[in-house]
């Protein structure tokens, strides 16, 4: 019985050692591809924060200026 080396079988399917090379970039532009989705997502994060946190500013002000009238008309 004859056996074949790797090389022999990889010819014989039509594979090469470049696909693994390839498979890992793609693997790698994944990656990066998720890793920016993921600082997007932070960066949107922070900003519906910041405006966030000025709509509830806003609401307290409003809330404080309403405060300070009804108290003034009940002195």
């Amino acid at each position: 019985m004859q056996t074949s080396s790797n090389k022999e079988k990889a010819k014989a399917t039509g594979s090469n050692d470049n696909a693994m090379v390839i498979d890992q970039s793609r693997k790698v532009n994944n990656d990066n591809r998720q890793h920016q989705g993921a600082k997007r997502r932070m960066v949107s994060f922070n900003e519906n924060n910041k405006q966030l946190h000025k709509g509830m500013a806003n609401i307290t002000n409003s809330l404080t200026s309403i405060n300070n009238r009804i108290t003034k008309v009940d002195e």
